[in-house]
């Protein structure tokens, strides 16, 4: 940093998140820069980790619905009827 640069300023606030001004560079954990001003960044970063969430809640919900069924199968009801 040279001497003529901003200096960085992390500002507490009372209940709330901290203030970070100057220059800094924010990365994500893989290493990439990611920029508050890079909308595309961010939104291609969101768009992947919702993709994952969704995944992981279609194959845990399968899960259950596999477990629902078989125990109606062992307890000799009828599979409830589709809303």
């Amino acid at each position: 940093m040279t001497r003529d640069a901003e200096p960085v300023e992390i500002r507490v606030r009372d209940d709330g998140p901290y203030k970070v001004t100057g220059p800094v560079r924010i990365l994500d954990p893989e290493g990439n820069e990611l920029l508050p001003d890079d909308p595309d960044r961010c939104l291609e970063d969101f768009m992947e980790r919702a993709h994952d969430h969704a995944l992981r809640m279609a194959e845990l919900l399968s899960k259950q619905e596999a477990s629902v069924q078989r125990f109606l199968e062992l307890n000799g009801e009828d599979t409830p009827e589709a809303l």
